[in-house]
């Protein structure tokens, strides 16, 4: 059956439109439309609807009838900006600067939380009536005697929390952004999956303007078996990026689960303890506040990983790799490509899920679980101390 692009043909005068007002590439002029794109959108999109919005603050006399005109024109003109958000070139490149500015911002977060604690951690010792280090050390000196000795020992045990502060939030942001980059090339593997077709199409068109319909369609059906290896290869590649991600961080991120039940539970009973809305209650909230948040971002993480690959979720937006290929234009291609897209079908069944020493699975469940250990152990410790 010959082939039609009938998205072109129902839709002409809407892609001629959207050219004009920038929302649409021109294939003849890729590097010109994106400032073009741009340059229109803020001079002629938003300008408008933001001054209404501003007047409408600073407008003297509001009748009914000026409030009823000006709300007219931002719903009008407003709404459009929000209908132009879907259009967004190069939906690979999004994907990536998202990625890549959420691990700018969960390292900076966490950074901040473990700089916190690294600051208020020590306060509690200027509440004491002697001195006292941070954390009891065995020295083989006395250092309390000495003022510069004392204080001389107090930078150096700063110093190494603050090592232990910098390393983890460090390590920690590094694991979670590496799932993170997994979760969206999955997803980036998702989106050229389903719009494949319209890519090749797009790219036949402006290289085989002089061929016959028999010979597009041969070339078509090439590019598209040639595309899909690509992707199996994209897949077997971030398979292998997990798998090796795993083999290297798995026991790391196991003993931070376990050394987490004791140390979030230790630190709720001191919190139980220290008298309310002092320095040191606030001090413990914040340390116990960088554990949770630690601890969280491995599972948080390793979840989106999962319901990329596997599973439909609401939440994330995101749906499998397999129901990303049946929404594709598979039925327009020929056999070979199908079959292709079968082989991938069936290794896109095991989902890919990153481990803490091969026995807990990163996900939210396994977050719960930790919560609830650390709660049921410091239970026996507060009975244990009654």
């Amino acid at each position: 059956m010959e082939f039609q692009r009938i998205d072109e043909k129902s839709f002409s005068g809407n892609v001629k439109l959207l050219k004009l007002f920038g929302l649409y590439p021109y294939s003849s002029c890729p590097k010109i439309y994106p400032f073009y794109a741009y340059t229109f959108y803020v001079l002629f999109t938003c300008p408008t609807p933001i001054l209404c919005i501003v007047n409408l603050f600073f407008l003297e006399e509001k009748t009914l009838q000026r409030i009823v005109d000006t709300f007219f024109m931002i719903t009008q003109i407003g709404i459009l900006i929000v209908k132009l958000l879907p259009f967004k070139n190069n939906p690979e490149g999004v994907l990536v600067d998202k990625c890549v500015k959420t691990c700018k911002n969960i390292f900076h977060l966490f950074y901040a939380f473990c700089l916190a604690t690294l600051f208020t951690w020590p306060l509690k010792v200027f509440f004491n009536e002697r001195r006292i280090l941070p954390v009891e050390v065995w020295l083989p000196f006395n250092a309390y005697e000495n003022s510069r000795i004392y204080y001389a020992v107090f930078f150096f045990v700063w110093l190494c929390v603050a090592n232990a502060a910098g390393g983890n939030a460090a390590l920690d942001t590094l694991v979670a952004g590496l799932i993170y980059h997994a979760a969206t090339q999955v997803a980036i593997l998702k989106d050229t999956l389903q719009h494949l077709a319209r890519t090749v199409d797009d790219q036949i068109e402006e290289e085989s303007k002089m061929m016959s319909e028999a010979e597009k369609n041969e070339l078509r059906s090439r590019t598209i078996y040639k595309k899909i290896c690509e992707c199996i290869d994209h897949y077997d590649a971030i398979d292998q990026f997990v798998k090796y991600l795993e083999k290297t961080y798995s026991f790391v991120v196991f003993t931070q689960f376990v050394a987490s039940i004791f140390v979030i539970c230790i630190s709720c009973l001191q919190l139980s303890i220290v008298e309310p809305f002092t320095v040191p209650f606030f001090a413990m909230v914040i340390f116990v506040t960088t554990m949770l948040t630690e601890i969280y971002l491995y599972c948080y993480y390793g979840t989106v990983l999962y319901e990329e690959c596997y599973i439909f979720s609401l939440r994330l937006q995101s749906d499998s790799i397999i129901n990303a290929i049946y929404m594709s234009e598979w039925y327009n291609y020929d056999n070979k490509s199908k079959k292709a897209l079968i082989t991938l079908m069936e290794r896109a069944k095991r989902p890919m899920v990153v481990t803490a020493g091969k026995l807990l699975d990163l996900s939210l469940v396994t977050f719960t679980m930790i919560i609830r250990r650390s709660y049921s152990l410091l239970a026996v410790l507060k009975n244990y101390s009654n």
